[in-house]
């Protein structure tokens, strides 16, 4: 080939304007982006892989006493609006009723637990909602934690007795 058609190809690589090396995914980057988010955007749904990938996390993370105890309910749009109804946003600031109309979560991760709430229990959780949080971010979504404060009823499926979810 007397074209010279790889010497035109190497220079035309060389030509290009070197890629932007992509910037990594730091702890330090994550933990500053990790915000709690009070108000969602209604375009976007989020879907179940995108959950499963935020869950899966928990496969790696250490456990206080190695029980295992934790199990998590992927709940989407379609039910979403159920689980709203029993979450407190923003209970710090009663007055603003969070969050604003139109600005509603579409799905969570309900996490529950198979043996009653101890210290060891809460290490656990404590753990698996900080990594799930931190892995949200990663995939660029965010999150909030909300504690239980009504009894909740939606936990059915995740092989949680009634009180535990």
């Amino acid at each position: 080939m007397a074209d010279n058609y790889l010497e035109r190809r190497m220079e035309a690589y060389r030509a290009q304007p070197a890629a932007q090396p992509r910037r990594a995914a730091t702890l330090e980057r994550l933990l500053t982006r990790n915000r709690s988010v009070r108000g969602y955007d209604a375009r976007f749904v989020v879907r179940a892989d995108q959950l499963r990938s935020i869950v899966s996390v928990c496969t790696k993370i250490p456990s206080a006493r190695n029980q295992q105890v934790l199990r998590f309910r992927l709940v989407l749009a379609d039910e979403a609006p159920g689980v709203l109804a029993h979450v407190r946003m923003g209970g710090a600031l009663p007055e603003l009723h969070l969050p604003l109309a139109g600005t509603e979560p579409n799905a969570f991760i309900v996490v529950c637990s198979t043996v009653p709430e101890d210290r060891w229990v809460d290490i656990d959780l404590g753990i698996a909602v900080q990594s799930m949080l931190l892995r949200a971010v990663e995939i660029g979504l965010n999150g909030s934690v909300s504690a239980r404060s009504t009894a909740m009823r939606f936990g059915r499926g995740c092989g949680c007795p009634a009180n535990r979810c």
